[in-house]
Order: C-alpha cells, then sequence, then structure tokens
C-alpha cells in the first residue's frame, strides 16, 4: 500500500520531526480512503519560525472523511472529523535549511482531537503534503494523512488533490 510505504519512508528519517520545514498552506480533497467515488476534504496551516533555541512549528489542521467511521465513547458511529495541532517545541536548524532540503515536500506531526471532542479520545497525526508548484485544473499535489492513538486509530489516506491546492512558501 502507498501510504505504508510513505509513512515508513518518513519513519525511517534521521529525525521525526519536519521534512521540508517552511509555511505551508492548503486546503481541497483526495478521494476518500474506503470509496475512492467519494471525498476527503482537508484545510490546513503550518508555520515554521526559527527561535534562539532552534526552528517551531506551529499550525493546524482540519480533516474530514465521511466513509470511515468508529463506535463512539457513545455508542454512536462517529464519522473521522478531526482537529489537529502542530507539535509546538524548537527542532535543531533552521527553516531555511529545511526547506531546501526538500522543496517541494513538507511534513509535519502532532496531536488530533476528535470533532465534536466528546466522540473519544484523540490521538496523533502525521501530515504529509506535496506542492508541485503547477497551477490550475492539471495541478497535482499530492497530501497524506496517518493517525495513530484514539478513536480512529490506524486511519491512513493517501492521494492526489481532486479539488483545491497546497502551496509551500518561503520560511520566514
Amino acid at each position: 500500500m502507498r501510504s505504508q510505504k510513505l509513512l515508513q519512508l518518513f519513519l525511517a528519517s534521521s529525525t521525526l520531526a519536519l521534512v521540508g520545514c517552511a509555511n505551508v498552506t492548503g486546503g481541497g480533497s483526495i478521494p476518500s480512503a474506503n470509496d475512492p467515488d467519494r471525498e476527503a476534504r482537508f484545510a490546513f496551516v503550518m508555520h515554521c519560525r526559527d527561535t534562539g533555541s532552534g526552528r517551531v512549528v506551529t499550525g493546524n489542521f482540519e480533516y474530514h472523511d465521511q466513509t470511515f467511521a468508529r463506535t463512539a465513547s457513545n455508542g454512536d458511529a462517529a464519522e473521522l472529523r478531526i482537529h489537529g495541532e502542530a507539535i509546538d517545541f524548537p527542532f535543531d536548524g533552521t527553516c531555511a535549511d529545511l526547506a531546501a532540503a526538500s522543496p517541494d515536500m513538507a511534513a509535519y506531526f502532532g496531536s488530533y482531537t476528535p470533532q465534536p471532542p466528546d466522540l473519544g479520545p484523540g490521538g496523533t497525526f502525521v501530515l504529509l503534503v506535496q506542492d508541485t508548484g503547477e497551477q490550475g485544473p492539471g495541478k497535482v499535489d499530492g497530501f497524506s494523512v496517518f493517525l495513530t492513538g484514539g478513536i480512529f486509530d490506524g486511519y491512513s489516506n493517501t492521494g492526489t488533490l481532486t479539488r483545491g491546492q497546497i502551496v509551500i512558501h518561503g520560511p520566514r
């Protein structure tokens, strides 16, 4: 499965921090994990800033795949709808160093909370994105999300955007 290979590649990197650190924004949809004729929707913003202690990444993202459901803590079916927050602590190096290493890709990780939060426990996420630099309908940006822990443990989805755009801006 392509998503498992992408996650293994990311986890095999020398640091589980950030790949291609930059300011990254995006929104749109990819094919749903369980039904490629339906869409999983997302929106995110991640920012990298240099501090005296190293680079710090902040940001958040929203993700919704209505074809994937788990049983909520109240016993009802809960479709996958989450809010994620990037890990906010310093890593070695600068934002420019990482942006130069991988200018068209970025990866972030952090914690997620189901929406609404009372559906059950949250967990962690890894978000991988690719900005091909193209504009318009032929644009083929990529988006992958991996969830561990919490009510949506084990969920992953990878695809080329069917709508929307991902933009990796230069570091600030």
